[in-house]
């Protein structure tokens, strides 16, 4: 028995943990109880056994008798009276077992460090006991309760017995949960198998190789990683002891599997290696927080879509406007040219191919100025110059019409020498005008009692914003603003998820307008940020990317302060602090 004797605990299963340090402390602490006699031995300890029987005395009584009986495990009576201390051991399982399931923590604590003094004093003479101790009834119960504080006391406790005793019995009740269907079970008992591995001699494991190999096996394929991780560990360990089978056991697995467990000796014979790893993988995710905005599988693709192609039709546009404004005092003198811009920058602001552009004729009068005066595009090359192909566009005839007459005004120009003004497209005037008229309608509409309403509204101020063909003045995209930033909160998740949608189309596509109340609009993204609607939360969570990513830490800053501010509530405060 001596031979299998642990002292202490591996480090590392035990961890660092506060709470196990003060056990420790405690243990030291426990004073030893010792009898005069056989007979005042078993009359003490029937009385203890009485007690923790059940559950019903009070609490404060049971915690006093679980004191007493370590007080006996660490006293001389099992040399003194060794029968009658091997009876009491196993009497006391039972009532043990019933305080160990307790929902007071602090007798479940308390029942736990019994046995593991028991473990740590007897060694191999508390198999029998530890066996019964290892149940689903009993400490395999108690590492799955809710409370993570007694779910890691019953874990600290198996590993106590598996370190400190010696016994076929244990493996094989540790390989049989491991075919649990329960995944934190499993993910526990791959670690108990790895500490039977590293404690257990090897003429004790070499009996049971077979049933080793087959739970290695079904670990390092498992569906859990942390299980995955601990049948790596197991392998390891059992390499270790018998080489020659690990390696059929090894070329029996699959590639992925053999490549894992390959990294994984490298980090263990490396454990700097390891640090330096995972000390990049830190440095890369915060690297790329910026860009999980845009990639992140969790948020809406339609939001993502709409974005992207807003972002590239309004710096199309941005370039066409910027060609245009730097030729301006040139166009004023050569209205050819002015009308060849034209023509350019409404076919770009429809999407459409570019209809050829007339050839100027030679003996033109304006022939000089369009040489000297001509915008060159980023090729070098002049307007106009360019060889486009001309295509019938059947789903936009308006962008052929308009081509054509464009194109046959250049001509009149330079036949006649006088040009006359270019009209505007009636159809995108009524357009504008309908759309104007149906905007407070739909503000009206947002504050419908009905969240099907709300919801409809929403979605065609999100389509209204978006709208390449439609200019909102300054007071209605005001009052659109405003409706939205009030409604970011709706108690219907489909109205709040429609609401910032559209408010994310505003930041890309009017980002000036928007900043003016970015003082408003985060607190209400904070707040959703958080919501316990996981589709909400999502955007939300895009939305303060889009924002990020437009206006920058600096100007939010600010914003993100104010929040902080006695009138916010606790759950918008501690956004701010996050996002901070």
């Amino acid at each position: 028995g001596d031979v299998y004797k642990r002292q202490g605990i591996n480090a590392e299963y035990m961890g660092k943990s506060p709470q196990w340090k003060m056990a420790d402390e405690e243990e030291k602490k426990t004073k030893p109880v010792n009898f005069k006699t056989e007979k005042d031995f078993h009359t003490e300890t029937e009385v203890m056994l009485e007690v923790i029987r059940d559950i019903k005395p009070d609490w404060k009584k049971r915690m006093e008798v679980l004191e007493k009986v370590q007080g006996v495990v660490v006293g001389n009576s099992s040399a003194k009276y060794p029968e009658a201390f091997d009876s009491f051991i196993l009497k006391c399982v039972v009532p043990i077992s019933c305080q160990i399931l307790d929902l007071r923590s602090a007798i479940a604590k308390s029942a736990c460090k019994t046995v593991e003094l028991m473990a740590q004093n007897l060694t191999n003479a508390f198999d029998q006991a530890a066996e019964r101790y290892l149940s689903a009834n009993c400490l395999l119960k108690l590492i799955l309760n809710g409370n993570k504080l007694l779910s890691e006391t019953g874990h600290h406790t198996i590993l106590v017995i598996l370190q400190n005793i010696v016994s076929p019995k244990l493996l094989c009740r540790i390989a049989d949960e491991m075919k649990s269907k329960n995944p934190l079970l499993r993910s526990k008992c791959g670690q108990y198998l790895h500490c039977i591995l590293t404690h257990f001699p090897s003429t004790v494991l070499e009996k049971y190789t077979g049933t080793l190999e087959e739970i290695i096996k079904i670990s390092v394929v498992d569906a859990v990683p942390d299980t995955r991780a601990a049948g790596r560990e197991c392998f390891i360990s059992y390499e270790e002891y018998f080489p020659a089978k690990a390696a059929v056991l090894f070329n029996s697995l699959s590639t992925s599997v053999q490549k894992a467990i390959g990294d994984t000796k490298i980090l263990k014979s490396q454990p700097s290696a390891g640090k330096v790893v995972q000390r990049a993988k830190r440095t890369v995710e915060k690297s790329s927080d910026k860009k999980k905005a845009v990639m992140n599988e969790d948020m809406p693709k339609t939001m993502y879509n709409s974005w992207k192609e807003a972002k590239e039709i309004s710096e199309k546009e941005e370039e066409a406007i910027a060609r245009s404004t730097s030729s301006n005092r040139k166009s004023k003198e050569n209205p050819v040219k002015e009308k060849i811009e034209i023509v350019q920058v409404t076919l770009k602001r429809v999407k459409a191919p570019q209809p050829e552009i007339p050839h100027i004729d030679s003996e033109s009068n304006n022939e000089e100025d369009i040489e000297e005066d001509s915008p060159k595009d980023e090729r070098g090359k002049w307007v106009g110059e360019e060889e486009t192909q001309h295509t019938n566009l059947n789903q936009s005839g308006f962008v052929e019409q308009k081509g054509e007459e464009m194109a046959s005004e250049v001509d009149d120009d330079n036949i006649d020498g006088e040009p006359e003004p270019e009209p505007e497209p009636e159809i995108n005037q009524e357009e504008e005008k309908k759309q104007k008229i149906g905007i407070g309608p739909l503000i009206q509409q947002c504050e419908s009692e009905s969240w099907e309403k709300r919801h409809k509204a929403f979605e065609e101020l999100s389509k209204l914003i978006q709208n390449d063909e439609t200019t909102l003045e300054a007071g209605e995209l005001l009052s659109i603003l405003g409706v939205l930033i009030s409604h970011i909160n709706d108690s219907h998740y489909k109205v709040a998820q429609s609401v910032l949608q559209a408010i994310g189309h505003a930041i890309v596509l009017y980002t000036k307008q928007v900043s003016n109340h970015l003082d408003e609009l985060a607190p209400k993204v904070l707040f959703s940020m958080s919501d316990k609607r996981e589709p909400v939360a999502n955007i939300s969570n895009f939305v303060y990317q889009l924002m990020h990513t437009n206006y920058g830490a600096d100007k939010l800053m600010p914003s993100f302060v104010k929040c902080l501010e006695p009138n916010h509530i606790i759950r918008i405060k501690a956004g701010a602090l996050e996002v901070m």
